[in-house]
């Protein structure tokens, strides 16, 4: 799912790759996992992707749906305790946020936080200030750049760190993010085929602009025909390829 202290990282005109939910299809990793992270850790790949939820008892774990894998769990509704044992399909258990940082510690990649809407506004305000403080712990918070559907979560990002942050539900104009403080637009590329002027305009405005989840051929083609910066994708070998042609 960036600011113009990115800018300098590109190539004029360039796209850059980031991995939806780690570089996953490789042998031994899955969607979210440390395997996934360590498998995105090249200079080919701009950042990997992963998802954060807080439980019930305040621990940030990466996941991407809101039931534990393979359960009925609602991860924001129980304790790290009640999934614990549930394991992934490369074995993996599902991570901590601190386990995960963990990891990240020993790669390069940059990390592509996005935490998911959360029911209650105030948990969502808690985990933001809780992720903050856990990748400052880590010495990770400046290798970070945040993105999320909620609105709520966005702005509290933004009001708490100086890091990219980008809105990913496709309905705020360029002009919009900008008056809210975001880095860009981090929409379905569907949304930039519906309005390909927001584009430029988000340049025009020194914003970035990233699309997601883009996985076919042409719409790999067209995000890097129409200037999208950031290509957010599930076949991050195949984007770097292309935009290498």
């Amino acid at each position: 799912m960036l600011s113009i202290a990115l800018a300098g990282t590109l190539s004029a005109g360039a796209s850059e790759v980031i991995a939806h939910r780690g570089n996953w299809k490789t042998p031994g990793a899955y969607q979210n996992t440390i395997a996934a992270l360590v498998a995105s850790d090249s200079t080919a790949y701009y950042g990997s992707e992963f998802d954060v939820w807080l439980t019930a008892d305040n621990q940030l774990v990466v996941h991407h749906d809101d039931k534990a894998y393979g359960t009925d769990v609602m991860i924001q509704d129980a304790a790290r305790a009640d999934f614990a044992d549930v394991r992934l399909p490369n074995g993996e258990a599902i991570p901590s946020l601190a386990n995960f940082l963990a990891a990240a510690q020993k790669t390069r990649v940059k990390l592509i936080f996005e935490l998911k809407p959360h029911r209650d506004a105030a948990r969502e305000r808690e985990a933001v200030s809780r992720s903050i403080e856990l990748l400052k712990r880590y010495g990770l918070l400046e290798r970070t750049e945040f993105i999320t559907f909620s609105k709520n979560a966005l702005l509290e990002f933004i009001r708490l760190s100086d890091r990219p942050a980008y809105y990913l539900n496709g309905e705020m104009t360029p002009a919009e993010l900008k008056e809210v403080g975001a880095a860009g637009a981090d929409y379905h590329h569907s949304v930039f085929k519906a309005h390909p002027e927001w584009i430029e305009e988000c340049h025009k405005l020194g914003m970035k602009v990233n699309a997601w989840t883009v996985d076919k051929d042409e719409d790999i083609r067209w995000c890097i025909d129409n200037g999208v910066d950031f290509i957010t994708t599930n076949v991050p070998f195949k984007v770097r390829e292309m935009i290498d042609k």
